[in-house]
């Protein structure tokens, strides 16, 4: 804006020069208004962009009016500018009263207008002021993360996969990176693409072969990356995968990991502890799901957590009968029942042989036993 107050606030613009020259002069801050208009971003500073359009389209009607008049524009001398009024009652040409009133008509609209861009100059400058006083201080160069420093963290490499756990791992693993050594969003993709090789590195160059500028901004680059490596289909394919996901022969590890995998691509539908868990318990078999549920658990780590010792318990149970099951086959545990009862039968055959074995009496003679043997 200060080269339009250069301008505009020129002594000469409102001159009694010709008229070519006040045309040219606006034509100039036309030009200048213009230039500021293109350079201003499109997203920020809505209302300074009206105004200086509005004072553009104000100088182009000036302008117009300006060549539309067929009036010679007479300069001056800078002797009849000094020269005496007329004095009273002389007569004077209507021709020259009517000129003079055209010319002083068009100098009071351009004064107006000059006034108005001054107005508009003014609002204009105390906005940006006010905008560059809001804006947060930008981070002084020295700030500057070094490759160095980044590359210390030893970021993996990526040489382009179909496979789409793999390439989503990758950008993840690189966040992880920047956010570890504060890498600003200017160097994102010059320090990513370093790692970049073989097939994914022809690929990075010529995306940035295509670009405006050959500029990339991180966010652009991701939406890139994962629609070359993990397109739209691919994300449709991981998601049908984790809805029929069920332990089935898998131990509860095992159908853990590969719950984990499947899940960082789900959103919305393990976004929260709960859903999570839920859905993890959805998927474990039927006998182990129903006594896990009996918890009524709400965290996944729990749910994960209960669910393993409940199948430890279950294995140990199992190696246990099978421990018993396989002793008894071999006979030891047979053998050992075998030689109680040939004990217990021995023991019994000594009780009731011939010699030891007295019959009971009834009768008279039981009762004369009984008598002898009180007397």
């Amino acid at each position: 804006m200060e080269r339009i107050e250069e301008v505009y606030s020129s002594d000469h613009i409102m001159g009694d020069g010709p008229k070519e020259k006040t045309i040219s002069r606006l034509e100039s801050l036309i030009q200048v208004a213009t230039s500021r208009l293109e350079k201003m971003p499109v997203h920020r500073d809505r209302s300074s962009q009206l105004t200086v359009q509005m004072i553009a389209d104000e100088l182009r009607s000036m302008v117009k009016m300006l060549r539309e008049d067929t009036t010679p524009n007479i300069p001056r001398t800078r002797e009849e500018n000094m020269a005496p009024k007329r004095a009273r009652g002389r007569p004077t040409n209507n021709r020259e009263n009517e000129e003079g009133n055209r010319n002083a008509n068009q100098n009071l609209d351009i004064a107006q207008l000059l006034e108005l861009v001054r107005q508009q100059t003014a609002t204009i400058a105390q906005q940006q002021q006010l905008l560059q006083q809001m804006q947060p201080p930008q981070p002084p160069p020295g700030n500057v993360t070094t490759f160095k420093t980044f590359q210390s963290v030893k970021p993996p490499e990526f040489k382009g996969t179909q496979d789409p756990v793999a390439a989503h791992a990758w950008l993840k693993e690189m966040e992880k990176a920047f956010a570890l050594t504060n890498v600003g969003d200017n160097q994102k993709v010059e320090y990513a693409a370093y790692f970049l090789k073989g097939e994914s590195n022809y690929w990075c160059e010529t995306a940035k072969a295509l670009e405006p500028e050959g500029i990339i901004t991180w966010d652009r680059f991701k939406r890139m990356f994962l629609d070359k490596y993990f397109p739209r289909y691919m994300q449709t394919q991981m998601e049908m995968k984790f809805f029929e996901l069920k332990q089935d022969n898998m131990t509860v590890g095992e159908y853990e990991k590969k719950f984990t995998e499947l899940s960082r691509f789900m959103g919305e539908y393990v976004d929260s502890e709960e859903k999570r868990a839920k859905r993890f318990q959805q998927g474990l078999k039927p006998w182990l799901r129903s006594r896990v549920a009996a918890f009524e658990l709400t965290t996944y780590a729990e749910v994960v957590q209960k669910a393993m010792v409940i199948e430890g318990e279950s294995e140990q149970n199992q190696k246990e009968k099978g421990n018993k099951k396989r002793r008894f086959e071999s006979g030891e545990e047979g053998t050992s029942y075998k030689g109680q009862n040939q004990k217990v039968n021995q023991r019994f055959k000594l009780q009731s042989g011939p010699g030891n074995f007295k019959k009971r009496e009834f009768g008279n003679k039981s009762q004369e036993n009984r008598s002898q043997s009180s007397g």
